[in-house]
């Protein structure tokens, strides 16, 4: 875990051969076995050889050994097996019960982690924890602001065709440095000495560049073409450059190899001493060549750096006077702190540990300035998810002291694992940074993300452009039960704020032969807005139509006088050759008459298994309502129908709710309730045959989705029966005084059985 990323195996990188073990005996020789690998740093191996020690023999002190290993290697699952396997055994200690919080937070398991937490001693640590899962809702509140996208590395160089992870992005200008390792070689021979990074089993970090390219047109990641910085890597840890801006040079982190020892040395060396191999700090120089081809060069160390210690992961104010940076180096709070120098006459001061609030008992590093004033970094000890997070802090322009660390960014920047070594770019709050979220160290992009964008509606005349304003719209969300209602202003426009990469529509049901275009908010954080422009068409009438309508040319109606209805079987729009007629520039219109007796399809429009009016279908509702208001001495039958799939019992129901609100959608334009009867007929009258097992296009299902409105004869009353436990078709005749044939007729019934419950419809003379 965080060893590797800080260290870089900074302690001792072992000689790594490549041989075959012939091992033999007992658990406890695999166990030995894994204590020495684990003392020299091999942490791979020797959870390999604790592995076997636990396969012959459960040995609970393989499994403590295991858990920290686990712990380094992010392999929390495993690791949390180990610590259940030594509670069911043995109980746990104290270290060991925090461990197991520790893991369970960073698995994302929070609930579970705060259990565990409480039963833990109180101590600071406990307490960081408890305040981070007590103030995960407020926190994720925000999280909705911020997107992250992966950036996939692309390799330019012709030996190493992928990388096996990537970390520490730092950018120089229009250049991307990065450190990555490459996959193991499996062509390596054994005896072959070669260098290996102790967690991961690839090679050792080198530095790379490349040049970022967004692909958000055709893909959601980002790609970024890379090669190897040759001229700066060797066989050890190569780490980032951090450049000083507006010069050609910087501060390089890199293993450091101490002088070839003499042989008298080597001879006096105490026995088992080893070899340190630690990251330190070096002078690093931008070459420029006669063809303009530029190369770092390594220079030399920074004098405050010592061997016995880490020195890693250096950034430099925008000012280029101070360089922060980790270290283990003795005065510090605990873990991995972070430092600073300043540059006094072309020379770094002794180091001076950045005090007690930016700094905790466990592990702060990856400093990062964009601004002088503020410092981002990564940490364990302030507030997070788990693992690793990326919090920052302000510095007080008097004091020049640290202020309080904000350490509530929420997911996606953050997660329950490790996220480190964030580089915001000059402008915005986003950037580039590591997750190992996926298993593997690697870059991301981050940006504040708004959710939502202006929109701008302005309806206008369709002939002209000219604004109009007072009109009556909906923007209605497709796909949710989002409705906003507006009218447009004096200058035939509104705006509001909606949500991105979401499908609406406006409606303006008042207006005839308009047709509302669906359109998709955009991604694209660029665009701060939108408009769409809503033409309306220009309805010139003749005869008696419906005056309600906003989109007439009033000053072109000619009123005939005749304002009666025919017979009709046909929807409210059919188009038929009479003297009634609704012009404009291409369509010939006309309503239809309706007498008493007739069917009406009222060509609405249901969802599947709802029972809400759409918006869209208002204008037939209102027009129909209006023929009723006008023509007070006729009433009507609402039947509705469902689709053939769902329970009879459910259909009978959904069905009924149809027909009750379109009742009550007549009811609101003014039509006496008095004069509507409802009856949901269920799936008992196809259009199209459709069988609950088949699978039919929804067309199908849409066109049995239907509402007609039964024009009642003077002499004629709709009654709707309830049927009761133990009634009979013929006991239904006999008390309404019809005949059974007509109640089968009318409900749409193939035999004489009804169904508790089920609503029959009775036409009463």
């Amino acid at each position: 875990m965080f060893i590797r990323k800080t260290y870089w195996a900074s302690v001792a990188i072992s000689y790594a051969f490549i041989i075959t073990l012939f091992l033999s005996g007992c658990s406890t020789h695999f166990f030995l076995e894994g204590q020495t690998l684990e003392d020299e740093g091999l942490f791979v191996e020797a959870a390999a050889q604790y592995e076997r020690a636990i396969k012959g023999n459960k040995n609970n002190d393989a499994y403590e050994a295991l858990v920290p290993i686990y712990i380094k290697l992010n392999v929390h699952e495993r690791a949390l097996a180990c610590i259940d396997f030594i509670e069911n055994t043995s109980g746990l200690t104290e270290k060991l019960l925090f461990d197991k919080a520790e893991t369970l937070m960073s698995l994302g398991r929070y609930d579970e982690a705060k259990e565990i937490y409480n039963k833990c001693h109180n101590s600071p640590k406990v307490e960081i924890r408890l305040a981070t899962l007590n103030s995960l809702d407020e926190r994720q509140a925000d999280s909705v602001y911020f997107k992250v996208r992966p950036i996939k590395i692309i390799s330019k160089d012709a030996k190493i065709s992928t990388v096996a992870s990537a970390s520490l992005p730092h950018k120089v200008g229009g250049e991307l440095y990065f450190v990555a390792e490459s996959p193991r070689s499996y062509s390596q021979r054994r005896g072959v000495e070669t260098f290996i990074d102790d967690y991961t089993g690839n090679r050792l970090m080198d530095l790379w560049k490349g040049v970022l390219v967004d692909t958000l047109v055709t893909e959601n990641h980002l790609e970024l073409f890379s090669e190897s910085i040759t001229e700066l890597n060797t066989e050890f840890h190569d780490g980032v450059v951090a450049h000083i801006s507006g010069e050609s040079s910087g501060v390089l982190g890199k293993t450091y190899v101490p002088p070839q020892l003499s042989t008298f040395d080597k001879l006096t060396r105490p026995v088992g001493e080893k070899v340190l191999y630690p990251i330190q700090l070096f002078e690093a120089e931008l070459i420029i060549s006669s063809t303009g081809v530029k190369t770092w060069e390594t220079g030399p160390r920074i004098s405050f750096c010592d061997e016995k210690y880490m020195f890693a992961h250096p950034a430099v104010s925008p000012d280029g006077k101070t360089l922060y940076f980790t270290s283990d180096m003795p005065g510090g709070y605990g873990g991995m702190d972070l430092w600073s120098s300043e540059k006094i006459s072309g020379e770094w001061s002794n180091p001076k540990n950045l005090g007690p609030t930016i700094n905790t008992s466990l592990d702060d590093a990856f400093a990062t300035l964009r601004h002088s004033d503020t410092l981002f970094f990564s940490s364990n000890g302030h507030k997070g998810l788990g693992g690793l997070d990326i919090v920052f802090a302000t510095r007080n322009n008097d004091s020049k002291d640290w202020l309080n660390v904000v350490d509530d960014l929420p997911y996606p920047i953050n997660s329950s694992v490790d996220d480190f070594g964030v580089q915001l770019f000059p402008k915005g709050f986003q950037g580039v940074y590591t997750s190992d979220r996926n298993g593997i160290d690697a870059l991301y992009q981050f940006s504040d993300y708004d959710p939502e964008i202006t929109l701008f509606v302005e309806i206008v005349n369709e002939l002209d452009g000219t604004p109009w304003p007072g009109i009556d719209a909906a923007l209605e969300a497709l796909g949710t039960p989002d409705l906003t209602k507006f009218t447009s202003d004096g200058s035939g426009k509104w705006s509001s704020r909606i949500l991105r990469e979401q499908t609406y529509m406006i409606q303006c049901p008042g207006a005839l032969r308009y047709s509302a275009v669906p359109f998709t908010t955009p991604e694209d954080q660029t665009q701060k807005s939108l408009t769409i422009t809503v033409p309306i068409p220009i309805v010139i009438s003749v005869g008696c139509l419906d005056p309600f309508a906003l989109n007439y040319n009033s000053k072109a109606i000619v009123d005939d006088g005749l304002c009666e209805y025919t017979r009709a079987i046909t929807p409210l729009n059919a188009i038929i050759d009479n003297d009634n007629e609704i012009l404009n520039d291409k369509d010939l219109i006309t309503e239809t008459k309706i007498i008493k007796g007739d069917i009406v399809n009222l060509n609405l429009h249901w969802d599947f298994d709802r029972a809400e009016l759409k918006y869209y279908d208002r204008p037939i509702i209102e027009t129909f309502a209006r023929h009723l208001i006008n023509n007070s001495n006729l009433n009507v039958l609402i039947i509705s129908h469902c689709d053939s799939r769902g329970k009879d019992t459910y259909n009978d129901s959904l069905s009924q709710a149809r027909a009750d609100a379109v009742r009550e959608a007549f009811v609101r334009f003014g039509v006496s309730s008095e004069r509507i009867t409802t009856y949901g007929a269920s799936e008992q009258f196809l259009l199209e045959q459709c069988k609950d097992d088949e699978d039919c296009k929804e067309s199908v299902h849409q066109a049995n989705r239907r509402t007609t409105a039964n024009i009642l004869r003077p002499d004629e009353r709709a009654y709707v029966h309830n049927v009761k436990a133990g009634e009979t078709l013929f006991g239904v005749a006999k008390k309404y005084g019809v005949k059974m044939q007509e109640i089968k007729t009318w409900n749409g019934l193939k035999s004489e059985k009804m169904r508790e419950g089920q609503d029959i419809l009775i036409y009463l003379p």
